[in-house]
């Protein structure tokens, strides 16, 4: 029920239709639902929205640092393996759960890059620690898996930049332009 268009709704609650007709309780509700999911979603997505925003972006970043240290520290000496990890994978599982429960669009947010790396680093370094002590990996696959940590928990961060965001977005504008420039080339070197 949720899933209903910006011009359905708009019309459901009255806001365009030959008649402008009062908006409907059910069509009120909708409207506050989508916008309740679009304001969170401006709050996790964009740092600059608010000052909880920002917040909430640089305590993340601070997480996700003191990720880093811990999977370092865990490499460094096997024995200091601590539940402090743990707690860090299941706070960023939620946020990626509420994150796809929020998102206007489910199935492009499935096609994101970043939201890939945050599933993949989170199926990375729980699954061994689950599947090793139940005998399915042996001691060397779970150790090899808590090497990429630290670079997995890297690859977190790249969300919060913006020049990383822009950085991409002009690759993928040169790739488009690409077969014009081949062409171009193809021609020129006849």
């Amino acid at each position: 029920s949720l899933r209903l268009s910006a011009a359905r709704i708009s019309m459901l609650i009255g806001a365009e239709g030959p008649e402008n007709a009062p908006p409907t309780t059910a069509a009120r509700e909708v409207a506050r639902r989508l916008g309740w999911r679009r304001t969170m979603w401006q709050f996790l997505e964009d740092d600059t929205s608010s000052r909880g925003a920002s917040l909430y972006s640089r305590c993340g970043s601070l997480l996700m640092m003191t990720g880093i240290a811990i999977s370092i520290l865990e490499l460094l000496a096997p024995s200091l393996r601590s539940h402090a990890r743990w707690g860090l994978e299941v706070i960023f599982f939620l946020e990626l759960l509420v994150r796809s429960s929020i998102c206007p669009n489910r199935h492009i947010f499935w096609l994101d890059a970043f939201n890939l790396v945050d599933l993949s680093s989170f199926l990375g370094m729980v699954m061994p620690r689950i599947l090793g002590p139940l005998g399915f990996m042996d001691e060397e696959i779970v150790l090899r898996c808590a090497m990429f940590a630290p670079f997995l928990y890297a690859l977190r961060l790249l969300r919060r930049f913006d020049h990383f965001r822009l950085l991409t977005s002009a690759f993928a504008t040169a790739a488009q332009a690409l077969p014009v420039l081949m062409y171009t080339l193809m021609l020129i070197g006849l």
